[in-house]
């Protein structure tokens, strides 16, 4: 491409000077937006906007205590096979404690978790309490969005602490919020999560079902 001068002479082609830096910014513009993409999917940061992930995206479903928590009525599965139960959380195949939750007569949910393991010689301890309800208004809704009406969903919210102890090396004490969630069945089968979470970065998420 040639530029001609007011008095219609040829000055030579143009060079557009900054080609390369819009390279380089578009290229930078890419490399940002895939690493924020693989730190909100695999390392939790921020919040990629999803209330199943997120659980304190669905604080609002948790009603204080004094107030009136709608009950399930059917198809949803009855309270009265769900008053108390106990499960073992697992972080993949390794089991993480013991989680004990109750539930009371007007849909109120207390649950109490503890673990302490060692990893080579590091001992993890970890105590969490949990206070929140059943929620009659969400319904289950499978892989295959599929919906399962009879599934009753529990959400509680606690905070956790953790202490780490190495006699050769570090040792210290942590925490954060806590949340587990969860379905009931009518079978007595149930599944769910406990979620750890920092400044709202999930830290870590324990897996339980009965």
């Amino acid at each position: 491409m040639e530029a001609r001068s007011e008095r219609g002479g040829k000055i030579g082609p143009l060079k557009l000077r900054n080609g390369n830096a819009l390279v380089w910014v578009i290229v930078i513009v890419i490399v940002v937006v895939g690493v924020v993409t693989i730190g909100q999917k695999f390392l939790g940061w921020g919040s990629p906007g999803d209330p199943e992930k997120c659980p304190w995206l669905q604080a609002d479903r948790i009603i204080a205590i004094g107030g009136t928590v709608p009950l399930p009525q059917p198809p949803k599965t009855d309270l009265k096979i769900w008053n108390s139960f106990r499960v073992d959380p697992m972080e993949g195949d390794q089991s993480r404690g013991s989680l004990q939750v109750d539930i009371s007569d007007e849909g109120f949910l207390f649950g109490k978790w503890h673990s302490e393991y060692k990893v080579n010689k590091t001992t993890y301890t970890f105590d969490a309490g949990f206070t929140g309800n059943v929620d009659v208004t969400k319904t289950y809704v499978n892989e295959s969005g599929i919906e399962d009406p009879s599934l009753l969903y529990i959400i509680a919210q606690g905070n956790y602490r953790k202490q780490v102890y190495n006699p050769s090396s570090h040792s210290g004490v942590g925490g954060g919020e806590a949340y587990l969630t969860g379905w009931l069945g009518p079978d007595g089968k149930a599944k769910g999560k406990i979620t750890l979470v920092f400044d709202k970065k999930i830290q870590n998420v324990l897996t339980w079902e009965r």
